[in-house]
């Protein structure tokens, strides 16, 4: 699983680019890509189960305004290699179920360690929505129809503001 977790991590990076470890908040481990204005926050949920490791990778791009939300898991065993699927995404917090943000369209690819499902999150508004969410709900489901295909929680309030501040000042960034 961590190997998926790092192809998720590098994405269409340049090949000098270079991962630096940027701080741990928490579960969560923060890495800066150098030169590139983009950090993410990564977070594994291990099982005793195997098949059931699953791990959340959020990439911030503040110079580009965009948010991508990857998950990662062995779980959707029916899906072909390559595609995408449209998920429910849902937050989860005190008072009950947030569903506001409806369906979404996620690519996926299979790898050796598993399937990894991304949705890019475009634009200022969509970008600081997104971020919002994660840091204020206490957990996060993807739904196929009315079937739960992860839930996980989150703690990922501090996270999300080292994130931000990574994004802003780390190697890299808008303002360097």
């Amino acid at each position: 699983m961590l190997g998926v977790c790092m192809l998720l991590n590098a994405g269409a990076a340049q090949a000098e680019a270079k991962d630096e470890v940027y701080t741990k908040v928490g579960n969560w481990e923060l890495v800066a890509r150098e030169n590139q204005g983009r950090c993410s926050m990564k977070r594994l949920y291990g099982s005793v189960v195997p098949d059931q490791e699953q791990a959340l990778v959020i990439m911030y791009n503040a110079r580009d305004e965009r948010v991508a939300f990857a998950w990662a898991s062995n779980k959707p065993k029916f899906l072909p290699a390559h595609g995408s699927i449209n998920l429910d995404l849902a937050f989860i917090k005190k008072s009950g179920l947030d569903e506001s943000w409806g369906s979404q369209s996620f690519d996926y690819d299979k790898q050796p360690g598993g399937y990894f499902l991304v949705h890019v999150f475009i634009g200022s508004a969509n970008a600081e929505r997104i971020l919002h969410d994660l840091a204020s709900n206490e957990g996060l489901s993807l739904f196929l129809g009315p079937d739960v295909l992860m839930g996980v929680p989150l703690d990922a309030a501090d996270a999300v503001k080292e994130l931000r501040r990574c994004a802003l000042t780390g190697p890299g960034s808008v303002t360097k």
